[in-house]
Parts: C-alpha cells; sequence; structure tokens
C-alpha cells in the first residue's frame, strides 16, 4: 500500500510540471527539468516495486561477424522539448544495478551463457554490465547541448548482447539499471531498461509484471476479491439456525 501511495503521489507531482510531449518521439524516455533536477516522464510501462520507472526496449537486429553473434537494439531513446537546456549543458548516463536475466519464473544474477549487455554512445564509449559488474563504474556521454540544437538533446544508445563472443544470447529478458546526470543539474532517480530477446509478447511482458507494482485496478480487484472471501468465512462461520420439530396430534382409534 505504501508503494501505491508514492505512485500516486509521483504521478501527481510531475503530472503538475508543465510539459507537453509536441517535440518528443513516442516511446522516448522524456527528460525535463523539475526544481533543477533531471526527471524522467513519459514512454515507461511500469513503477518497479522499489520505486523507479521501467522502460522497455528490444534486442530484435541480429549481428555477426568475427565469430560473435550479437543482438542490438538502440530504444528506447532519450528525448526532451526544445529550450529545455541551455547550451553547454551535459547529459551523462551511469549504471547502477548490474545484468539481470528473466529465466521463465523469476529475476536471476545467474545468465545461462556468460552474456553480457555493453552500451555503446555515438564516441564509441563503451559501459559492459554483467551479473557480477559494471566496466567502467563511471558516468559516460550521453549528449551536449550545442548551439544550433534549440536546447534538446535526443539521442539513442546502442544496447548489445553477447554471450562470450560465440554462443548466441539466450532467449529472455535482460534488465539493467541507469541513473543520468548532468554538469548543470541534479542527478535523475534511478529506473530500469528491460530488453526482449526472443520472447512473445505475453511472456516478455510477464517478466516486467513481476518486478512491477500492480495497477491500481488490481489493487481494486485483490480488495475486493478478500471482502468477498472474508464475507463468505463469516457468513460460514455464524450458526445456523435449527429446524423446529413440529408434534404431531395424537390420534386414537376406536
Amino acid at each position: 500500500m505504501k508503494q501505491l501511495i508514492a505512485a500516486v503521489a509521483g504521478v501527481l507531482a510531475f503530472s503538475s510540471a508543465a510539459w507537453s510531449q509536441d517535440n518528443v518521439h513516442e516511446g522516448d524516455i522524456q527528460v525535463v527539468i523539475n526544481a533543477d533536477t533531471l526527471t524522467l516522464l513519459g514512454g515507461h510501462e511500469d513503477l518497479s516495486k522499489d520505486g523507479y520507472r521501467i522502460f522497455e526496449g528490444e534486442l530484435g537486429t541480429f549481428l555477426s561477424g568475427g565469430g560473435n553473434p550479437r543482438w542490438k537494439g538502440d530504444e528506447p531513446g532519450l528525448d526532451t522539448e526544445n529550450h529545455t537546456f541551455t547550451t553547454g549543458t551535459q547529459l551523462f548516463y551511469s549504471g547502477w544495478s548490474n545484468l539481470s536475466f528473466w529465466n521463465g519464473s523469476q529475476w536471476a544474477s545467474v545468465v545461462p551463457n556468460g552474456e553480457v549487455l555493453t552500451i555503446e554512445n555515438e564516441s564509441e564509449d563503451l559501459t559492459v554490465l554483467s551479473p557480477s559488474s559494471i566496466t567502467p563504474p563511471g558516468a559516460a556521454l550521453l549528449g551536449t547541448v550545442g548551439a544550433l540544437d534549440n536546447g534538446k538533446v535526443h539521442e539513442h544508445l546502442d544496447f548489445v548482447v553477447d554471450a562470450n563472443g560465440t554462443t548466441v544470447p539466450a532467449v529472455g529478458a535482460y534488465r539493467i539499471g541507469l541513473f543520468l546526470s548532468s554538469n548543470n543539474y541534479g542527478r535523475s532517480d534511478n529506473f530500469y531498461l528491460v530488453f526482449n530477446r526472443g520472447l512473445s509478447e505475453g511472456a516478455f511482458e510477464g517478466a516486467v509484471q513481476a518486478m512491477a507494482v500492480p495497477e491500481p485496478e488490481t489493487y481494486a480487484l485483490m480488495v475486493l476479491g478478500l471482502l468477498a472471501v472474508g464475507f463468505s468465512v463469516r457468513r460460514h462461520r455464524q450458526p445456523q439456525p435449527q429446524p423446529q420439530s413440529q408434534s404431531l396430534p395424537l390420534v386414537f382409534e376406536n
């Protein structure tokens, strides 16, 4: 219940900020400034149980060559409205949560074939996330606002998963955790990126929902179900009225 209250409070707080998505690509993570802090809006599907936004992507492009089968995706991107930042503002991304793998029943810190997920920016800087480490651990450049950018940043990072350079990465869902920082603003909240590698849409959404806070409608159904069960139990515990025996008149035969 505390998580639900926090989620509602977060939605109300963010909806109070003046923003529009007229110039933001649908599905991208929108970055805005709220109280001099980087704030993420739009594009997230759910809120995790630890209070962080969940954004979805797909590793749908097969890369081969040099004995190194890999799967790649570049969604979601990060986008802003025009005039969001001043010229010279730099945005950075950093990892805070290691690579996790959905094994069909739970999120685990064990991958089937030694998979790692690599993030590459336009400068070809690489951040490698494994179940045990993030290398290098520091920040990497997302983008710099130039004089001709109209105060806007729109970047797509490359996300690539591979398994020891020889084995095709396992079919499943891959999860990492990032946050954004800047030279001019406070860092963003942590957020999750969850990538689908070959799962059906239903199976992938099941992986996402396993880490998500149930929607308010789900809570309502749960409450109604508990009330119904409680009413049924109480009804069965109440003493049932016993049927009254009816005395029959005595009849004497002559």
